[in-house]
């Protein structure tokens, strides 16, 4: 069985600045699961993905055949009750004119934003939520 690390990841992250395809929230989110699954799912296929923008980001998961890193999160994981999520598991927010993959800490939420990781313990921003 795996040790959840995932404490040691936010450790990690609470002071890196956010980086299109370095530490924005799809590299947080695999960080996160990594930590307590050992490993990703589709590990090869999403580390094979080399970004700088958002637009890019975007380019690359359609070469995937997916719109983007929420319409492959939405195909390869479960989607659940946002209130009946549990340590590890994803949350979307809508930030601005974005969305943004969240992980689920326990009593709260934390995400990349543009200022650096962000905790929020306000369950109702979440919109979707998935099991990992």
């Amino acid at each position: 069985m795996m040790t959840d690390n995932l404490n040691q990841v936010i450790d990690e992250w609470r002071n890196k600045k956010f980086v299109w395809g370095v530490s924005d929230c799809c590299q947080f989110a695999i960080a996160c699961e990594k930590s307590i699954k050992g490993k990703i799912k589709n590990q090869e296929m999403i580390e094979s993905l080399s970004y700088s923008s958002k637009e890019t980001a975007t380019k690359e998961f359609n070469k995937l055949g997916y719109n983007n890193f929420l319409h492959y999160i939405d195909s390869a994981y479960k989607r659940i009750n946002k209130n009946l999520v549990k340590r590890g598991d994803y949350g979307l927010i809508r930030t601005d004119n974005n969305f943004s993959i969240t992980v689920n800490l326990g009593n709260y939420f934390a995400g990349m934003s543009e200022e650096g990781l962000v905790f929020f313990r306000n369950h109702e921003l979440i919109r979707k939520a998935w099991a990992i």
